[in-house]
């Protein structure tokens, strides 16, 4: 191939009466970018065509809070290339693609309003993919259990920035 190292097979086929022949595959991992196709005969006949890798990520979650660890998984970047990733515009982690330009990276949320953003991965050449994920409000107590009168703090995230907060019991 053109950007990936090593070249893989994909299938064999056999042509019919007039020499031509139909095979149907999986793209293979690879790098973001063109990569040849070819196919080969045992008489050293050879025909070939470009086909161009882009950029896919993927979210285990579709949603969460500030705080919260998300899996981003990603292919068809850079070869060994430094992978940024934002919610949003806000910087959540970085990731390292492999030889054939994956790569998998769990982060946290980071402290955002609660609403729709894109999950954005970019690698340093140019590839990039996004995908949906809605930040929710959190909430934790300082406790989980306790006597009547104990002391207990709730703590909150991803909430209206400036908005009034009711707290419940109950």
């Amino acid at each position: 191939s053109l950007n990936n190292p090593g070249e893989e097979s994909v299938g064999t086929e056999k042509a019919d009466e007039v020499g031509r022949f139909q095979h149907a595959f999986l793209v293979p991992a690879g790098t973001g970018g063109e990569h040849a196709v070819a196919a080969t005969n045992s008489n050293g006949n050879t025909a070939g065509a470009t086909f161009t890798i882009i950029a896919g990520v993927s979210v285990n979650v579709a949603s969460g809070g500030p705080g919260d660890l998300v899996r981003l998984t990603g292919t068809g970047f850079g070869f060994r290339s430094n992978i940024r990733v934002a919610i949003g515009t806000m910087p959540a982690a970085t990731a390292r693609s492999d030889d054939h330009g994956g790569f998998e990276i769990d982060f946290n949320v980071p402290q955002l309003a609660a609403g729709p953003y894109d999950i954005r991965a970019e690698d340093a050449v140019g590839n990039l993919n996004v995908v949906s994920f809605t930040v929710t409000a959190g909430a934790s107590l300082s406790a989980t259990t306790g006597a009547v009168g104990s002391d207990l703090t709730a703590h909150g995230s991803g909430f209206q920035p400036g908005g009034t907060i009711t707290v419940d019991f109950g």
